[in-house]
C-alpha cells in the first residue's frame, strides 16, 4: 500500500473515466480507533445544488492493510465513489462537473467491534480525466 494523505480543503480530485464507461473518484484512507475489519462508503455531493451524485450504495467492507493493534489504525485503499448512472453515464453528462466545488465525505462503520460508525468529510474540487478533457473543452479531434 502507498502513502496516504488528508485531503486538504478544496484540493482537486480526478473524477476518473472508468474502463467500463462509468465515472469515480478514488478513496483511500487511514482509519483509527477500529478492529482490522470495516465497511467504507463513499458519498459525493455537488455543494452548489446539494445534488448528491455518488454514495447511495451498500457499503463496501475492506480488511485494512497495515492493521496496527496497539493504536488500532489501518488503511484502506480501493474505495470508490461511484457516480451514479442516471446522473452521468457518458462523457457529455460529466462535462458540467469540472471544476465544481464538492463534498467527498467517507463513512466507516466497526465491523469487528462495537459497530460504531464514523463520518469525516472535505470540501474538493472536480476535475476530469484526462481522457475527457478533450471532448468537454471542444478540442477532440478523430483520427
Amino acid at each position: 500500500m502507498g502513502t496516504h494523505e488528508a485531503l486538504q480543503d478544496l484540493d482537486d480530485v480526478v473524477i476518473v473515466h472508468g474502463g467500463q464507461g462509468g465515472f469515480h473518484v478514488d478513496v483511500s484512507g487511514i482509519v483509527r480507533n477500529v478492529s482490522s475489519v470495516v465497511n467504507v462508503r463513499s458519498i459525493l455531493t455537488v455543494e452548489s445544488t446539494g445534488q448528491q451524485i455518488a454514495g447511495d450504495i451498500a457499503p463496501l467492507a475492506y480488511l485494512l492493510g497495515n492493521y496496527d493493534e496497539d493504536t488500532e489504525t489501518g488503511m484502506f485503499s480501493g474505495e470508490r465513489a461511484l457516480i451514479e448512472v442516471e446522473i452521468a453515464d457518458t462523457t457529455e453528462e460529466i462535462c458540467p462537473f469540472e471544476a465544481e466545488v464538492m463534498e467527498l465525505c467517507v463513512e466507516v462503520s466497526d465491523l469487528g467491534g462495537d459497530g460504531e460508525m464514523g463520518l469525516d468529510c472535505v470540501r474538493v474540487t472536480a476535475v476530469l480525466d484526462p481522457s475527457d478533457v478533450p471532448f468537454c473543452h471542444g478540442t477532440a479531434t478523430t483520427p
